[in-house]
């Protein structure tokens, strides 16, 4: 079966969109790695009031992922460490979980 995109009069899609996930280093993040726009986390809040699970996913090691980013509250998940290691920041907020990402499965 073949979903087609409709848009509405205010030119938004109707696809039934049930997660984001974002780069950080050039995507994501400004030009110095560290910080993050205005701009992109008012798209991220809209998208986690319009129940769209929100997730970054990076190479980086958890602990190295800028605080301003971890400090999103509407951020549910990271991918961290190349796709290795889930945490569920719903969980355990910005703080990096002693556990791994084994015991979340």
């Amino acid at each position: 079966m073949t979903q087609h995109n409709q848009i509405r009069a205010d030119g938004m899609n109707t696809v039934n969109i049930r997660m984001i996930a974002m780069d950080l280093d050039g995507t994501l993040l400004k030009n110095d790695h560290r910080s993050i726009s205005k701009a992109s986390v008012r798209a991220i809040d809209a998208a986690h009031n319009n129940h769209i699970a929100c997730t970054v996913a990076t190479g980086r090691i958890f602990s190295i992922i800028p605080h301003q980013v971890r400090a999103i509250s509407d951020i549910d998940w990271s991918v961290t460490s190349n796709g290795a290691v889930l945490y569920d920041n719903r969980l355990y907020g910005s703080k990096e979980p002693s556990l791994t990402g084994r015991h979340l499965c």
